[in-house]
């Protein structure tokens, strides 16, 4: 279930920079025309990008915690039965 839940935000945060770029663009564009499509484009990239970077890292961070709590208890394993 914890593979599914992280699995669901790691394509949520893809999707949250795709979707606040383009809303980014198009309401720059309005206001500011062709060079508002541009700079609200980056504008929406660059503040998404950063967002879901952070939230990835975290949960690459959950992974490997998760890892390294199965591989100590392997090893604890084994040092027990010798």
């Amino acid at each position: 279930m914890r593979k599914l839940i992280l699995g669901v935000l790691d394509f949520f945060c893809f999707l949250i920079v795709i979707v606040s770029t383009l809303i980014g663009a198009r309401v720059a564009s309005y206001t500011l025309g062709e060079i508002g499509l541009v700079v609200g484009g980056l504008v929406g990239f660059i503040v998404s990008a950063l967002f879901a970077g952070g939230i990835l890292a975290l949960t690459e961070i959950a992974k490997n915690t998760r890892r390294m709590l199965e591989w100590m208890e392997r090893e604890a394993n084994l040092r027990e039965r010798s």
